[in-house]
Parts: structure tokens; C-alpha cells; sequence
């Protein structure tokens, strides 16, 4: 796997389209890139999350909205690589497979977390065994293990969007179909004045199939297969921007004079989101399709984003001890700014070292990996 060097601007020629990429045997470090974007950023934006029901008139309130608000698109992000790769449908994928190879590791996966955390908090907390708090934390289960189900549920749809793939304009119709039923809709319902307009239109109408993170999944394939040109690639980029500074205002001007802790650009699935997240994904699609961020070995980037899942999984066991008291006061002290960024590399590197032990264990090594 030998990735070549080349300038930052890659030629306008360049065959981006995954099925091209795969024919010449060549490895997605891009999608590498965007799979380790994606969990830091997740990382940064639980730990911001601790200190959100602070005074929002606070530098420190603000500057973990900050965080929040640019990161939020990071899940987005990683549900967007999934698609590259499951909705291609020259790649064949039987239904087996599917349940017996994927679905199942996940219900296992999320299994053994559960009774993980349960024991972990448990004995974080006193060493003592409540037991009627573990048969709640059993229950419900931990909070980020959301994720196993909403990716489960866009794996059990896939063949029908594999479907769909199969034909341009049908992945177009789709893609519009969720960008104004979902990501414009709910973008709506931060505005006053137009939530009843939505609850009234948008809301009647029942669309289940194209309702929640179904639509990153298509964007991220569709994108995958497409040569943009440099206007077109700016364009996106400026609007990246845009999209992120309006977040990242809004949501500080709602918390610090109306006190709304979360507003609608903060949904995942939100307009602005989907912006973000299209600028971020075309630009590691073509700034590192044939080269590494600083230069890294390709085989590293790759070694730590296959463990990126994983990283995903064991990384609360680090919140539990950030969302002491003691410890912040001890540690926390600087600015939001430095401490948070601190935080992130340290949580990930810990998760990552976990990871890698946990993978001398031949069973788990097959769940995290």
C-alpha cells in the first residue's frame, strides 16, 4: 500500500470515483483521513458537552459552543465513509453477509458494552454494586451506543438503496427528497415563525424512508462517484464556512440571550450540518487522494483509522473521569481553548493504546476492528 507524493492541488484529470480507485487497486486514503476526522471530532464535541449546562454567558460556555457547533457534523461524517463503500453496487453483498457478518457483531458489540459500562460505573463510583442502577444502565444502555443502532438500521435498508444507486437520477431524487423533508425541515423548526409552517406541511407528509441519517449514507456514496470541478469544489468549501460561523453564532447568541442550551443547528442532521459535512468530505476526497495529511505514512493513517471503530466504543471510559468535579478543577483550569483540544489528543491516543491491547484477544479483536 504505497501512496504517492504529490502537490496539494491534485490534477483536474484525476479519476476521483471509488469504483475507478478500486479497479487500480489503490487504497482510499481519503477515506482514512475522514474516518480519523470523524472520531476526534466526536471526541472534542462529548467532551465540550460536560460543561453545557454552565452560564452561557460565559467565555467558557461559549467556547465549549464553539467546539460543539464545529464539531457536530462528525458523525455525519462517518456515516457518509460507510456509504462509499456498503451502496456501491457493483460490490457484491448478500443479505447473509449482512446480518450474519454486520448486524450481529453489532448486537454482540453492543452486549458486551452495555454490561461493560454498567460494571465500570459502578465501580467508578465507590467500588459498590447498586444493583437497581445496573439493571437501569443495563436497561438503557450507554448513551453513545446510539450509533450501533442508527448504523444498524441504515444497514438493514442498504440493499434498497443499493437499489437506488444503480441509477443517477434516481440518487439525485432521493438526495433532494432528504435535503428538504429532513435537513431544510429541521432547520425550519428553529425559526418561530416557520416550525408552524413545517408542523402544517413538511411534517404531514410520511416519509420514513428517506428520515434520518438514510441521506448522509446516499451523499456520501453519490460524492464518492462524482469529479467536481474547482469552482464547483470553492464553492462548497465557502459555503463550509459559511454554514460553520452561522452555527457557531446562533447557537451562542440563542444561549446567551434566551439561555437555549441547543438549538436546531445543533441537530446532527440539520442543514447547516450537511453543509459542513460536504465541505469537509470533498476536501479530504481530493487533497488526500493520492497523498497524507503532514505527510504521515499512508500505513499508519490506515492502521489507526481501521481502529477507529473501536476508539468510538472505549472512549467514555475517559468522560466518566473528566465529569469529576476534582479533576477539572485541578486540571480544567486554563482556557476552554486549550484544555479541550488537550483533552481530545489525550482521550484518543488512550482509546487507541486500549484498542490495540484489546486486539490480542482473538474475539474482540474481530468485534472492534
Amino acid at each position: 500500500m504505497i501512496m504517492d507524493k504529490e502537490n496539494a492541488s491534485a490534477p483536474e484529470n484525476c479519476n476521483f470515483s471509488v469504483t475507478a480507485q478500486k479497479e487500480e487497486n489503490v487504497h482510499l486514503i481519503w477515506t482514512d483521513v475522514l474516518r480519523i476526522i470523524a472520531i476526534f471530532g466526536i471526541i472534542i464535541t462529548h467532551i465540550a458537552s460536560l460543561e453545557f449546562m454552565g452560564d452561557p454567558k460565559t467565555m467558557e460556555w461559549q467556547a465549549c459552543n464553539i467546539f460543539n457547533s464545529l464539531t457536530r457534523p462528525c458523525v455525519a461524517i462517518f456515516v457518509m465513509v460507510s456509504g462509499v463503500f456498503l451502496l456501491n453496487p457493483d460490490k457484491e453483498y448478500s443479505l447473509k453477509k449482512l446480518y450474519f457478518s454486520k448486524i450481529l457483531k453489532f448486537i454482540a458489540i453492543y452486549l458486551v458494552c452495555t454490561v461493560f459500562f454498567a460494571c465500570y460505573h459502578q465501580l467508578y463510583h465507590g467500588f459498590s454494586f447498586d444493583f437497581s442502577r445496573i439493571k437501569r444502565e443495563l436497561s438503557d444502555g450507554p448513551g453513545h451506543l446510539w450509533f450501533l443502532f442508527m448504523i444498524c438500521g441504515l444497514y438493514i435498508v442498504s440493499p434498497f438503496l443499493r437499489l437506488i444507486t444503480k441509477d443517477k437520477r434516481y440518487i439525485i431524487y432521493y438526495l433532494v427528497l432528504s435535503l428538504i423533508f429532513v435537513s431544510f425541515a429541521h432547520l425550519m423548526i428553529t425559526v418561530p415563525c416557520l416550525e408552524k409552517f413545517y408542523k402544517q406541511t413538511l411534517l404531514r407528509f410520511e416519509l420514513p424512508f428517506i428520515f434520518g441519517y438514510s441521506g448522509y449514507f446516499m451523499l456520501g456514496y453519490w460524492l464518492s462517484t462524482q469529479q467536481l470541478s474547482k469552482k464547483t469544489r470553492i464553492l462548497i468549501y465557502i459555503s463550509g464556512i459559511i454554514a460553520a460561523i452561522a452555527s457557531v453564532a446562533i447557537n451562542g447568541y440563542a444561549g446567551y440571550h434566551f439561555n437555549i442550551r441547543g438549538t436546531g443547528f445543533y441537530n446532527n442532521i440539520s442543514l447547516p450540518n450537511v453543509i459542513c459535512a460536504t465541505a469537509v468530505f470533498v476536501f479530504c476526497q481530493y487533497h488526500f487522494n493520492t497523498k497524507t495529511p503532514f505527510h504521515l505514512p499512508a500505513g499508519i493513517i490506515a492502521k489507526v483509522a481501521k481502529r477507529c471503530f473501536g476508539i468510538y466504543l472505549i472512549h467514555p471510559v475517559f468522560l466518566t473521569v473528566t465529569s469529576s468535579a476534582r479533576l477539572r478543577e485541578i486540571f480544567l483550569s486554563p482556557s476552554p481553548f486549550i484544555y479541550i483540544p488537550l483533552l481530545a489528543i489525550g482521550y484518543f491516543a488512550g482509546s487507541l493504546l486500549i484498542v490495540m491491547l484489546l486486539e490480542k484477544i482473538p474475539f474482540v479483536k474481530k468485534c472492534i476492528i
